[in-house]
């Protein structure tokens, strides 16, 4: 993330997607620990999500030139396997657990519940 939000970004990549959009503020993804990464734990097939544990929808489009080949990498990989990525992401002053699959040119990252 640049020391600005990503808006303009954001909004360009989402038309499409069916979603609303939402926008996460640089100050609010890596509010703990100054990460601004998605730790990526394990893939699982879609099917093994119980919907009952979604939580809220986002729709995450790299920053910039930094970072964009390791993001297609995943997204293709995740595409092509037909694989949900399971991963840990920090904002909102608080840890989440999310599940990532691609979506057009970037990832839908849902947060999950959980106990």
């Amino acid at each position: 993330m640049s020391a600005r939000c990503w808006h303009s970004q954001v909004q360009s990549a989402h038309r499409g997607c069916g979603l609303p959009p939402v926008f996460i503020c640089h100050r609010a993804l890596g509010a703990i620990e100054g990460k601004r990464t998605i730790d990526i734990d394990k893939f699982v097939p879609k099917d093994e999500i119980d919907e009952l544990y979604l939580n809220n929808p986002y729709y995450i489009a790299p920053d910039g030139e930094v970072g964009q080949q390791a993001f297609a990498v995943i997204r293709e990989a995740i595409r092509k396997e037909g694989m949900v990525a399971i991963g840990k992401v920090a904002f909102t002053s608080r840890e989440h657990i999310i599940a990532l699959e691609a979506r057009g040119k970037g990832l839908l990252g849902i947060t999950l519940r959980y106990p």
